[in-house]
């Protein structure tokens, strides 16, 4: 006869460790009943997470990254020829824009329809670009049809010096993509079955005109913060851009120097830049950036309606970047880059890279070394310290210009002549 039980927890204990003398083979039945209702479907649910995290966060397709103050990655176009490729967040449709016309003979392409094309900053005329379809790869991966746009000027006249740029419609809007600066890969993943390691950080980002915009604050001089939105721009290759608004508090410090700020299918842009003590990106606040500031009625009004500005990639090149825009949101973790200091340029020049590889100089600040060393806008750099400027990357060469109190030997080309000088590197920010 069983023996009379003095409350639940007796009957609990009864059942689970039976009095001594209790045959083996009734413990281990017990056992294997406990293991097949706890334990078992643990082991198999964990076995099922462990295979999809490695399944899905393999990459469709993982290719090298070349990073000269822009994402550059080689695409195959036509299964034909490899071409550097600029990945462009500020681009927002599914094409491809081939920088001047001997690419597209190279290609064989066919025209489909000639169309004037503008867009971004710049004041010059609109370029002519024609159109055509062409098929893309990565490697042996295939990205599809995209439009192909081919800008209808030579390469010795053109200001791009990358082969092509690839509108965010042909890569952020059809895969995750995760630009890794420390091991110098771009990866590419399928939006519906990727998971994020748990050491990033989310940044929610809402999708507008197709632009990724980020609500985050700036800083100016101890002063309080000040919320802005700012669109994402991978194409953009200063710190920051942004747009005037003194409602907003948004304002031109008085230090301040016109510069260069980059180049775009409307030629050069100029604008006034001057530190901020601080922006936040995520939970990191970076300080003493540079970023340029602009009129409202300068900015394109796709930009203006909907933020205070962008953030480009110097920022955006201090932290490995998971773009997730089919999830609006971005990964970040600071990378190897992430305490450079934030400089411009210190010769008191802006420098650009030509189709053909020629390093022009395109403006030179009046109160600068450089000018009064006799250095003019049209300049060739042809060497820098003895070293050919061709034989080192635009990032390479305008680091090299960003390290206070560096001497430089420069070696100009106008027209016909050589001119030799000498200029020391100094902060004018």
């Amino acid at each position: 006869m069983s023996e009379k039980l003095k409350s639940k927890s007796d009957y609990i204990k009864c059942r689970l460790y039976p009095k001594r003398g209790t045959g083996s083979g009734f413990l281990l039945f017990v056992f294997m009943i406990y293991y097949i209702i706890c334990l078992l479907p643990q082991f198999i649910f964990a076995q099922i997470d462990s295979g999809n995290n490695q399944q899905s966060n393999t990459p469709l397709v993982e290719v090298s990254l070349n990073y000269d103050g822009r994402i550059n990655i080689p695409i195959i176009v036509n299964d034909s020829d490899t071409l550097s490729t600029i990945l462009e967040s500020g681009i927002t449709n599914n094409v491809l824009l081939m920088t001047h016309r001997e690419i597209g003979e190279k290609l064989k392409l066919k025209y489909l329809k000639r169309i004037p094309i503008s867009g971004g900053l710049g004041s010059g005329p609109s370029k002519m670009v024609n159109l055509t379809q062409v098929e893309l790869k990565l490697n042996n991966f295939n990205m599809g049809a995209a439009v192909g746009g081919v800008i209808d000027e030579s390469r010795d006249s053109s200001l791009f010096h990358n082969e092509a740029v690839l509108g965010a419609g042909a890569w952020l809007f059809k895969y995750i993509v995760k630009v890794d600066f420390d091991s110098l890969k771009v990866s590419f993943f399928d939006p519906d079955s990727f998971r994020i390691e748990k050491d990033w950080e989310e940044i929610p980002i809402t999708l507008q005109n197709k632009f990724a915009v980020i609500e985050t604050s700036i800083t100016f001089n101890e002063s309080k913060e000040i919320p802005v939105k700012l669109i994402i721009d991978t194409g953009g290759g200063k710190d920051m851009l942004l747009i005037l608004d003194t409602k907003k508090g948004i304002k031109l410090p008085e230090q301040n120097v016109y510069s260069l700020v980059g180049v775009g299918l409307r030629g050069e842009t100029y604008s006034n830049m001057a530190r901020l003590q601080g922006v936040k990106f995520g939970n990191y606040n970076l300080k003493n950036i540079i970023p340029a500031f602009f009129k409202k009625e300068d900015m394109p009004d796709a930009i203006s309606g909907i933020s205070d500005g962008v953030i480009s990639m110097g920022i955006l090149y201090r932290f490995n970047t998971i773009f997730d825009y089919a999830h609006s949101r971005i990964f970040i973790k600071p990378n190897k880059y992430f305490n450079d200091p934030f400089e411009i340029n210190m010769a008191g020049i802006s420098i650009v890279t030509k189709g053909n590889n020629e390093r022009v100089v395109f403006h030179v600040l009046g109160n600068s070394e450089a000018y009064s060393k006799g250095i003019r806008k049209g300049d060739i750099i042809e060497k820098v310290n003895n070293q050919n400027v061709s034989d080192i990357t635009e990032d390479e060469l305008k680091k090299l210009f960003e390290k206070v109190g560096n001497t430089l030997d420069i070696i100009l080309k106008r027209g016909q002549k050589m001119i030799e000088t000498r200029i020391k590197l100094k902060r004018y920010l």
